[in-house]
C-alpha cells in the first residue's frame, strides 16, 4: 500500500508512520516539525527506501495536490488537523488544515480512473468527545451515536466533523471516519494527562487532575495506529469505526494508577507514596463526562483487536517518561519498593 500521512511527526501520527513502514508499506509523511527534532522514534525507519518526509504544511493545498500526484497514494490519514496531543482533544488549527487536504484530495481523486478511485481510501481520526456525553442506559458509544455539542472543545471536533461530511456529501468522494476517546502512550505532548502528572511528582509538588471525575475510554496509540492502518486497507468507504480497549476509567483512576507504578520503578527517597501529592481537585462547572466506546465493528469489518493492556500500557509510558524526566533513572526491580502502599484505585484487568 501507498500510504500518505499527513502530521505523521505528531503523536498518533509518528505512531501509525512507524507501524506502516515496518510492515511494508511506502509512506510519504508530511509535517510542518522536524522529524529529527520532533519524532526521534522515526529514526530508525528515516533511511528506509519505502519512507519519504517533507517538512510542510497541509494548508497549502497546492503544494499537497502535486505531492499527491507525484506519489500517487492509495489511502490518506489526516493526523495533522482532527486530534492533538493532549488526550487526542481537537486542536485549534484543525480547521484550517482539513481545508487544505480537502481541496488537495479533491483534485487528486478528479485525476485518478475509476479504478483507482474505487481504491482509493481518505481516512478522517476524529475524537469521541464528538458524541457528548452516555447517560441514562446507554452502555456506550456505537457508531449510530449523533453528534453532541456538550462543550467548546466538544463543539470544535464536531465542526471539523461537519467540514468533512459536507465536503464528502457535495463532491461525492467517499470518506472512513476513525474514532478514539482518551489516547496514551510513549511520545506524548508533556501537556498531556500522565506527562504533566510524573512532571509534578518528579518536583515533588501539588498534583490535581482537571476534570477528575470525567470517564474516558482509554486506548494505547499504537492500537489506534493499528486501527487507522487498517481501516485504510480493509475499511469500507462512508463508514465509521471506533476503537477501543474497553479500559473505561476516570482521570482521577488514571492518575492514581500512574502514581502507584511510580512508586515501584521510581520509590521516594522518603519511602512515601507519591499518592500524598494528590490533592483534590476542583469541581468542574459542568456535570463529568462519560465515555465508553463499541468496538465490534471495528472487531468483526477490520478484524482489528487492542492489544495492550491497560496497566502494562501505562507502566510502558511512566518508564518512557522518567528516562525523559530523570536522566539518572533506572527502573527498580525491587518488589518490596512499594510493597507498603495500599492498592485502592488499581484499575482492574
Amino acid at each position: 500500500m501507498r500510504l500518505f500521512v499527513s502530521g505523521g511527526c505528531g503523536f498518533v501520527g509518528s505512531s501509525l508512520v512507524k507501524q506502516a513502514v515496518i510492515n511494508g508499506s511506502h509512506v510519504f509523511n508530511m509535517d510542518m516539525r522536524n522529524t529529527a527534532q520532533i519524532a526521534p522514534q522515526l529514526a530508525e525507519v528515516k533511511g528506509k527506501k519505502n519512507y519519504s518526509q517533507l517538512i510542510g504544511n497541509v494548508t497549502d493545498s497546492v503544494m499537497l495536490s502535486a505531492l499527491l500526484k507525484e506519489f500517487k497514494p492509495d489511502a490518506f490519514i489526516h493526523c495533522a488537523g482532527g486530534l492533538s496531543e493532549k488526550h487526542g482533544t481537537p486542536s485549534l488549527q484543525g480547521a484550517e488544515a482539513t481545508i487544505g487536504v480537502l481541496e488537495a484530495v479533491k483534485t487528486y481523486y478528479k485525476s485518478l480512473d475509476e479504478t483507482a478511485q474505487k481504491k482509493f481510501k481518505l481516512v478522517i481520526p476524529f475524537n469521541t468527545l464528538i458524541y457528548g456525553s452516555l447517560n441514562g442506559s446507554v452502555a456506550e458509544f456505537d457508531t449510530n451515536t449523533p453528534l453532541s455539542t456538550t462543550s467548546i472543545t466538544a463543539a470544535r471536533a464536531v465542526m471539523d466533523l461537519v467540514l468533512v461530511n459536507g465536503w464528502s456529501a457535495e463532491t461525492k468522494i467517499p470518506v472512513i471516519y476513525a474514532g478514539a476517546s482518551a489516547i496514551y502512550g510513549p511520545n506524548q505532548n508533556s501537556d498531556a494527562l500522565i506527562p504533566s502528572v510524573l512532571k509534578a511528582a518528579v518536583k515533588q509538588t501539588s498534583i490535581s487532575p482537571d476534570r477528575a471525575y470525567d470517564t474516558l475510554d482509554w486506548l494505547h496509540v499504537d492500537d489506534f495506529a493499528d486501527g487507522l492502518l487498517a481501516a485504510a486497507k480493509s475499511g469500507k468507504n462512508g463508514h465509521t469505526y471506533l476503537f477501543s480497549g474497553r479500559s473505561e476509567r476516570r482521570h482521577i483512576d488514571i492518575t492514581t494508577n500512574v502514581l502507584m507504578i511510580l512508586d515501584g520503578v521510581y520509590p521516594r527517597n522518603d519511602h512515601q507514596s507519591y499518592k500524598v501529592l494528590l490533592h483534590d481537585a476542583p469541581q468542574s462547572q459542568t456535570a463529568p463526562l462519560r465515555c465508553a466506546l463499541s468496538p465490534i465493528k471495528a472487531e468483526t469489518d477490520l478484524n482489528w483487536y487492542a492489544k495492550n493492556n491497560l496497566l502494562m500500557g501505562l507502566r510502558e509510558t511512566v518508564i518512557w517518561n522518567m528516562q525523559k524526566l530523570a536522566p539518572k533513572f533506572t527502573v527498580q526491580t525491587n518488589k518490596a519498593a512499594n510493597s507498603n502502599f495500599s492498592a485502592s484505585g488499581l484499575a482492574a484487568e
